[in-house]
Protein backbone atom coordinates (compact mmCIF):
# COMPACT_ATOMS: atom_id res chain seq x y z
CA UNK A 1 0.00 0.00 0.00
CA UNK A 2 1.48 3.14 -0.97
CA UNK A 3 -0.38 6.25 0.44
CA UNK A 4 -1.33 9.10 -2.20
CA UNK A 5 -2.15 12.28 -1.31
CA UNK A 6 -2.60 13.97 -4.56
CA UNK A 7 -5.77 12.23 -5.80
CA UNK A 8 -8.71 14.81 -6.47
CA UNK A 9 -12.59 13.54 -5.87
CA UNK A 10 -13.18 12.13 -9.25
CA UNK A 11 -9.65 10.19 -9.35
CA UNK A 12 -11.23 8.35 -5.97
CA UNK A 13 -14.38 7.64 -7.35
CA UNK A 14 -13.21 6.41 -10.47
CA UNK A 15 -10.60 4.06 -9.34
CA UNK A 16 -13.04 2.42 -6.55
CA UNK A 17 -12.42 -1.48 -6.28
CA UNK A 18 -14.25 -3.96 -3.98
CA UNK A 19 -12.12 -6.66 -2.38
CA UNK A 20 -13.17 -10.14 -1.80
CA UNK A 21 -10.15 -11.64 -0.54
CA UNK A 22 -7.89 -10.77 1.83
CA UNK A 23 -4.40 -11.83 3.14
CA UNK A 24 -3.35 -12.53 6.49
CA UNK A 25 -0.80 -9.84 6.54
CA UNK A 26 0.02 -7.33 9.00
CA UNK A 27 -0.08 -3.41 7.66
CA UNK A 28 1.93 -1.34 9.25
CA UNK A 29 0.67 1.20 12.03
CA UNK A 30 1.94 3.70 11.39
CA UNK A 31 0.25 3.79 7.96
CA UNK A 32 -2.56 2.68 9.48
CA UNK A 33 -2.32 6.05 11.94
CA UNK A 34 -2.03 8.07 8.76
CA UNK A 35 -4.92 6.79 7.12
CA UNK A 36 -7.61 6.99 10.01
CA UNK A 37 -6.44 10.57 10.56
CA UNK A 38 -7.11 11.27 6.92
CA UNK A 39 -10.92 9.85 7.35
CA UNK A 40 -11.56 11.29 10.70
CA UNK A 41 -10.61 14.88 9.29
CA UNK A 42 -12.38 14.32 6.66
CA UNK A 43 -15.55 13.53 8.50
CA UNK A 44 -14.98 16.14 10.42
CA UNK A 45 -15.51 18.47 7.58
CA UNK A 46 -18.74 16.97 6.76
CA UNK A 47 -21.93 19.19 7.11
CA UNK A 48 -24.28 19.68 9.58
CA UNK A 49 -27.47 21.21 10.67
CA UNK A 50 -26.22 24.90 11.70
CA UNK A 51 -22.77 23.78 12.09
CA UNK A 52 -23.38 21.55 15.01
CA UNK A 53 -20.80 18.99 14.31
CA UNK A 54 -20.92 16.84 17.28
CA UNK A 55 -19.37 14.16 15.91
CA UNK A 56 -17.13 11.19 18.47
CA UNK A 57 -15.00 9.09 16.62
CA UNK A 58 -13.49 5.85 18.34
CA UNK A 59 -10.60 3.92 17.01
CA UNK A 60 -10.50 0.20 18.02
CA UNK A 61 -6.81 -1.75 17.44
CA UNK A 62 -7.06 -4.45 19.08
CA UNK A 63 -9.22 -7.39 18.88
CA UNK A 64 -10.07 -7.36 22.67
CA UNK A 65 -10.85 -3.51 21.83
CA UNK A 66 -13.27 -4.22 19.37
CA UNK A 67 -14.52 -7.19 20.84
CA UNK A 68 -15.49 -4.96 23.86
CA UNK A 69 -16.98 -2.22 22.26
CA UNK A 70 -19.52 -4.84 19.96
CA UNK A 71 -20.85 -6.38 23.68
CA UNK A 72 -21.11 -2.55 24.55
CA UNK A 73 -23.32 -2.23 21.31
CA UNK A 74 -25.24 -5.29 21.99
CA UNK A 75 -26.26 -4.26 25.45
CA UNK A 76 -26.93 -0.33 24.91
CA UNK A 77 -28.66 -0.63 21.13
Amino acid sequence: YKERQDMDFNEVINKRRTSREWINKDVDFEIIKRVIKRVIEAGMKAPSWDHYRNWQFIVLHTKEEKENAFSLCKVYC
